[in-house]
């Protein structure tokens, strides 16, 4: 695990791990959650909600995540693959 990530803080994240969808744009990060001594996951926490519209609505049709650290890591997800008997699971 890399220690930078054990002593960085959301405001670290502002800008360079986000969401981007469509319909909304571009998401910032609402919290980050740094990995442990004994718990080596960390987490980016986004809000589903944005000015009360949801970042994610069963009529878009994906979702990427974008995280600059090292390296640009970006991932597209396709809003029908996250649906679940009509619904939109996430």
């Amino acid at each position: 695990m890399d220690r930078r990530l054990m002593q960085m803080t959301t405001k670290d994240f502002l800008e360079t791990a986000y969401l981007t969808s469509d319909r909304i744009g571009r998401v910032r990060i609402k919290a980050y959650l740094p990995p442990s001594r004994s718990d080596l996951i960390f987490k980016f926490v986004f809000p589903r909600t944005v000015a009360e519209k949801p970042v994610v609505a069963p009529e878009d049709k994906h979702l990427t995540f974008t995280w600059r650290f090292d390296s640009v890591v970006t991932v597209t997800f396709k809003i029908k693959n996250l649906m679940y008997k009509g619904r939109l699971e996430y």
